[in-house]
């Protein structure tokens, strides 16, 4: 007997164990067209990921996708490996309904208290998963939060989950049908009758494509575009074909609201380079209403091509996944073609801007304290120990290594520099990052010799590390002071040890003054 019980859209009790039956043999055929399985780290999903743990607060987060006997991670934070067995995944339990799987504390929940996933080693006591349901009615996994302690959830942290689970599944809905609509585009080879043929096919895709999609040639022009690109860039279709995408109508800025140059337009950049590109970018459209787009683009060429001779581009309005980095204007814009109230805008809005107000204060890629959040701490710990020692971590080369294989991956490295330094020195709150390649670390009550065994310590696990790609150089600075003393003094001293170390080579660390010593590991 299945029995359920519903909290608003949260679903709290769970079906039996999965059969073989034609239902979930039809959602295992929608997950595998996605093509996902086993891929690469995606940024795009990562920052979904990142976004989830920090509006939750929550140490682990992942995207499950649920596989015949297991559970495979596209993205996660706070776990290791990349899958576990069907049979112990919370996240089975939740694709057996829809909106939200909650579980308050599952060591007092029998379904759960004996899963090894909760005596085991990471010790998971909360859940709660919002189901990823694709627009075929297929229930493919779920995004999810953990903890290891019992909490509660609020009605804000659910909603948000939510409509970031409905992200996910527009990003890997997207990737299927640009990969679809790159299929069908390389039959532009066969004969005229086919190419016809197939040329009729590609417009019935993108007409019926949730996406807008344009068709742009070398100099922005549109050459082909569906009916979703016009209404999304505010024209009639047929008033975009043959136009610019430069035209003074559009005005295009980054994800900071920096003005883009046609030279780092997706598009044009896809031309230029002849690979793939993807931005974040705003386009405030004739009279000035602005939208915000994921869009992608991929370079069209022949076998026989060195060069593209077109670009395809998905613009993929993301104008509600802003909301949360948006001001109240942009909110109301985003909700502009919906039936809410405005009341009920004006209650959300204030929902938002109180979890900004919590996510102010910690970093968004490594979530460790921002400066302001870092410098008040060091300032009370400083005024009330005796001794106190502060250490600078950095990677050497950093703006190298972003430069030879892509901002992605510099943060999953920043990513795993944190993840490293926490599992010495567990305290988020006591870890700021510094710069954009450093992260800082106070140590209460540490003298210089307490300062050096933990540099050590750290030392020893940077230079066992399996880095990805190659291997990375870390460097250590370390200062001391006494009890109140001056906070700017003790972070130059820092940061001179630290230009002491990248200078000196190899994993190290150097002290701070008034210690003049210095000594690496390896």
């Amino acid at each position: 007997m299945v029995s359920a019980a519903w909290r608003t859209d949260v679903w709290v009790v769970v079906n039996p164990l999965y059969t073989a039956d034609q239902q979930e043999q039809e959602r295992l055929r929608e997950l595998i067209s996605l093509d996902v399985l086993d891929t690469e780290p995606e940024s795009r999903f990562d920052e979904i990921v990142a976004l989830a743990a920090s509006i939750w607060q929550a140490p682990i987060a992942m995207i499950s996708l649920v596989d015949h006997d297991r559970q495979w991670f596209k993205s996660k934070i706070g776990v290791e490996g990349s899958e576990t067995p069907r049979s112990i995944a919370f996240c089975h339990h939740a694709i057996q309904g829809s909106g939200v799987f909650i579980v308050p504390d599952a060591t007092q929940d029998e379904r759960f208290r004996d899963n090894p996933l909760v005596t085991g080693e990471l010790g998971a006591q909360f859940y709660a998963g919002a189901v990823m349901t694709t627009s075929n009615g297929q229930n493919i996994g779920a995004l999810c939060v953990l903890d290891q302690t019992p909490r509660e959830s609020t009605p804000e942290q659910i909603q948000a989950l939510q409509i970031l689970a409905r992200q996910v599944v527009a990003q890997l809905e997207l990737t299927r049908s640009l990969r679809i609509s790159e299929r069908r585009f390389t039959e532009l080879k066969l004969s005229e009758h086919v190419r016809l043929e197939t040329h009729q096919i590609l417009l019935d895709s993108m007409a019926a494509m949730n996406e807008g999609l344009i068709v742009q040639d070398g100099a922005a022009n549109v050459i082909l575009c569906n009916k979703r690109a016009g209404e999304i860039l505010g024209v009639p279709a047929a008033e975009l074909r043959g136009s610019n995408l430069l035209d003074p109508r559009w005005r295009f800025v980054d994800a900071e609201g920096i003005p883009l140059s046609k030279e780092n337009l997706p598009g044009w950049m896809a031309f230029r380079l002849a690979c793939a590109q993807e931005a974040i970018v705003g386009v405030y459209r004739y009279p000035g209403a602005v939208i915000w787009l994921c869009m992608q683009s991929c370079p069209l060429m022949n076998a026989d091509e060195s060069h593209p001779h077109a670009v395809v581009t998905t613009l993929t309005d993301i104008t509600a996944k802003r909301l949360s980095e948006s001001t109240l204007d942009r909110y109301v814009s985003a909700l502009s073609e919906n039936t809410i109230e405005l009341e009920v805008m004006r209650q959300e809005t204030a929902h938002l801007n109180q979890q900004l107000r919590e996510l102010a204060e910690r970093d968004g890629l490594t979530g460790l304290s921002n400066h302001s959040k870092f410098q008040h701490t060091v300032s009370e710990i400083v005024a009330r120990e005796t001794a106190s020692s502060l250490l600078l971590i950095g990677i050497d080369e950093f703006r190298k290594y972003n430069r030879r294989y892509g901002h992605a991956r510099g943060d999953h490295l920043l990513q795993l520099l944190t993840y490293i330094i926490l599992q010495v020195i567990p305290d988020r709150d006591h870890a700021c990052r510094y710069a954009g390649d450093q992260i800082a670390l106070i140590l209460p009550g540490a003298t210089v010799t307490a300062a050096e065994e933990v540099a050590e310590g750290l030392a020893e696990a940077f230079r066992v590390q399996d880095w990805p790609i190659e291997p990375v150089s870390v460097s250590i600075g370390t200062a001391t002071v006494h009890e109140g003393g001056d906070v700017e003094l003790l972070l130059e001293a820092a940061e001179e040890a630290i230009q002491r170390a990248k200078a000196a080579g190899k994993i190290g660390y150097a002290l701070g003054k008034p210690t003049d010593s210095f000594r690496k590991a390896g």
